[in-house]
């Protein structure tokens, strides 16, 4: 498959990526089946997979969104490999781009396959933290973001590890001008999070970080969901 990046031009196919296992569930009349999202392979064509994904969910909406906002995302083009990913036109100027996967296989790997099925929300949470500022000290600088995104199921950012984010952050800022994440559903839409420097979560105003961190709010594994068949009861 020729794949092209939003101004025409054909992209080279490179590095191979893997990727875990994620995706939503679907349910029909006569079965409930998992189909686990088929990312592309290679490097440079998932990473403009992701940042189509992210432009497209903000078109609607971006949780935990702060002021000023940086809607609407428009003309968004793949850079050289010698600069960060992407840029793109926002609401704030012309923006440069990082794209980061967010799957810590040095702790929980070393491939995908051996991820657990779930992780708590304060492990992701600083697992991800160390992840960002360490981007953050090569690549952040004014007029530049950066996206999170996830392809494994346990990896999945969830409210809370977001949350959690917010605050270190608001604490000790990063070199990014705004960092989002974007949780993918299938191959084309997702959902769009601000992590900074984000709105306060009203649900979490009362919790304590060590509160957050012993939950997770995300959703069960679906290789852990069984379907059940409901049964009539005969006629009395």
């Amino acid at each position: 498959m020729n794949l092209r990046q939003p101004n025409g031009s054909l992209i080279v196919q490179g590095p191979r990526k893997p990727q875990g296992q994620s995706g939503a569930i679907r349910f029909t009349a006569e079965d409930t089946e998992w189909k686990p999202t088929q990312f592309v392979q290679d490097k440079a064509a998932r990473e403009l997979q992701i940042s189509e994904m992210f432009v497209r969910a903000t078109e609607h909406f971006i949780m935990r969104e702060s002021e000023p906002k940086c809607r609407p995302f428009v003309n968004l083009v793949q850079n050289e490999e010698d600069d960060l990913d992407v840029t793109v036109d926002t609401a704030q100027g012309r923006k440069k781009m990082e794209l980061v996967e967010f799957a810590p296989l040095s702790k929980y790997g070393p491939k995908f396959e051996n991820a657990p099925k779930t992780i708590l929300s304060g492990d992701k949470a600083k697992l991800a933290i160390e992840e960002i500022r360490r981007k953050s000290g090569h690549q952040g600088g004014t007029e530049r973001m950066l996206l999170l995104y996830s392809t494994e199921h346990a990896f999945k950012l969830d409210p809370g590890a977001i949350e959690l984010m917010r605050r270190a952050f608001m604490d000790d800022p990063p070199r990014f001008e705004r960092i989002y994440y974007v949780s993918p559903h299938d191959e084309t839409d997702g959902t769009a999070w601000e992590i900074y420097p984000g709105a306060e979560g009203p649900m979490f105003a009362e919790l304590s970080d060590q509160q957050l961190g012993y939950g997770n709010q995300d959703f069960p594994h679906p290789a852990d969901m069984v379907p059940l068949q409901a049964k009539l009861c005969p006629k009395t």
